[in-house]
């Protein structure tokens, strides 16, 4: 499963790895999508986002961010400390 993330401490601390993709190396949501990986019994790969962002719904309908990795099926969820407001 693809998981759409970004670089926010001290929920998601990343290590961007020379070929370009990310290895999570702590946070409280990098603890909280294992819990949840090893009770559903998946495993995961991160995908970074372009813009940094958490994303949202832009002027004309598409979606930046994590939120938009999600909607344009490039990733299965997003977990890294997104609310709502």
């Amino acid at each position: 499963m693809k998981n759409a993330v970004i670089y926010n401490p001290p929920f998601f601390h990343l290590k961007i790895l020379p070929d370009g993709s990310a290895k999570p190396t702590a946070g409280i949501d990098y603890e909280v999508l294992n819990a949840i990986g090893k009770k559903l019994n998946f495993t995961y790969t991160l995908v970074i986002t372009e813009d940094g962002q958490w994303g949202g719904e832009q002027p004309d309908g598409s979606f930046s961010g994590m939120i938009g990795k999600v909607v344009r099926h490039e990733s299965h969820f997003a977990i890294n400390e997104i609310t709502l407001t």
